[in-house]
């Protein structure tokens, strides 16, 4: 059922709330050329210069867009995700029904 409003656990009242910590922020330029910070990237872009110096025109746009697409795509689901972690952190509680109402609080300990 849970804690009754009138009873709230006396041994819990000095500890520090649930809540995930807030991890630090990065720009959004850095985490788009995090995306570009991998090992396949830099073996596609090395095939990259390797068809352009062979006058291979075509097969080096195509490696680049697909190294720029990989980097957009990642990057928006890394938004996405962090966004959600937000909506998790902001939602960190516990519902409890105490006289006869439900109510949301925050959990301790």
């Amino acid at each position: 059922m849970g804690y009754l409003p009138r009873n709230p656990l006396p041994a819990w009242s000095g500890m520090a709330p649930n809540r995930l910590p807030e991890p630090p922020r990065r720009s959004a330029v850095l985490r788009l050329l995090l995306h570009f910070h991998n090992i396949l990237i830099y073996v596609l872009l090395g095939s990259a210069v390797i068809t352009a110096a062979m006058s291979h025109w075509i097969d080096t746009l195509v490696i680049l867009a697909v190294v720029i697409a990989n980097a957009f795509i990642g990057f928006i689901q890394e938004g996405k995700a962090e966004k959600a972690m937000e909506a998790i952190r902001g939602d960190v509680g516990a519902d409890r029904f105490g006289d006869p109402r439900w109510r949301t609080t925050q959990c301790l300990g």
